[in-house]
């Protein structure tokens, strides 16, 4: 039943069953998997009744192992759709077909583990402030429209009594290409890959709020992932990077102070700086 193309990855429980390769019987032209007996979330709900399976319970076990996938590795299912989950004989579930594969480099990981921090605080300023490290400028981006977008998101995704899914990635990437910013196609991506994955998890358990449980456990997979080591190593780097800046703020406040009192102070203007 499994069409993989490569090893795939499994969360770091056995919450998720995924086929070993058998890689003495492998080459670089064919790839032996283990044979894994199954049947599709399209075609289980009976079987998942007859089990008496906690339905709630798989869909987190399946949430987790693909957040695991995203943050631990960074190699993640980008086609997680309901065909591509099995339900086992004992009531579990395993993934196959990884031909679709998402790749994301350490620092797009940390930055993500920043955005979903963000979304957990409702802190729009903290979003803005993370999107340079996630979407790349392409033109000159209007910074006090773009702040009041972000609020209207927070407000219309996050605000009271909102029950917020898997869209509001997508929300999201629309909303930052609006303002000439874009993505890595990677990144892009994994939004719809929780898109799909949203609705496999919708299968299994309609009432599922995929949001509230990819921070709840975001956060938990990112802190074992990257240690608080690495989170302070990142703070100190930042800090690092602040502190030439830092040492020419009371130079440059002094020189201000200094002009204004001999009456030297101007402006300049560049007439067509600007559209």
């Amino acid at each position: 039943r499994n069409t993989a193309t490569m090893a795939p990855l499994s969360g770091s429980d056995d919450s998720l069953r995924v086929p070993r390769v058998f890689e003495a019987l492998s080459t670089g032209r064919v790839l032996v998997l283990e044979w894994l007996d199954g049947t599709t979330l399209h075609d289980g709900h009976a079987l998942l009744d007859e089990l008496g399976t906690s339905r709630t319970e798989l869909a987190r076990g399946l949430l987790a192992s693909f957040l695991t996938q995203v943050m631990r590795s960074g190699i993640f299912n980008a086609d997680p759709h309901p065909g591509n989950v099995l339900i086992m004989p004992d009531g579990s579930l395993a993934q196959i077909d990884f031909g679709s594969v998402g790749r994301l480099h350490s620092q797009q990981r940390l930055a993500l583990a920043r955005l979903l921090l963000a979304v957990d605080r409702g802190d729009p300023e903290m979003l803005r402030d993370g999107l340079p490290e996630l979407a790349t400028a392409r033109e000159r981006v209007d910074q006090d429209a773009l702040d009041r977008s972000i609020g209207h998101f927070f407000a219309q995704q996050l605000g009271p009594g909102k029950d917020p899914g898997a869209e509001m990635f997508t929300e999201l990437l629309a909303l930052v290409t609006n303002f000439g910013l874009a993505f890595d196609p990677q990144l892009a991506g994994l939004f719809r890959a929780l898109v799909t994955l949203e609705g496999t998890l919708r299968v299994l358990d309609p009432n599922f709020a995929i949001v509230d449980e990819a921070k709840t456990m975001a956060a938990d997979i990112g802190s074992k992932t990257f240690g608080t080591a690495a989170l302070a190593g990142s703070v100190r780097d930042e800090l690092t990077s602040l502190l030439p800046l830092l040492r020419r703020v009371p130079r440059r406040l002094d020189r201000i102070g200094a002009a204004l009192e001999r009456n030297e102070w101007g402006i300049n203007v560049r007439l067509l700086a600007d559209e």
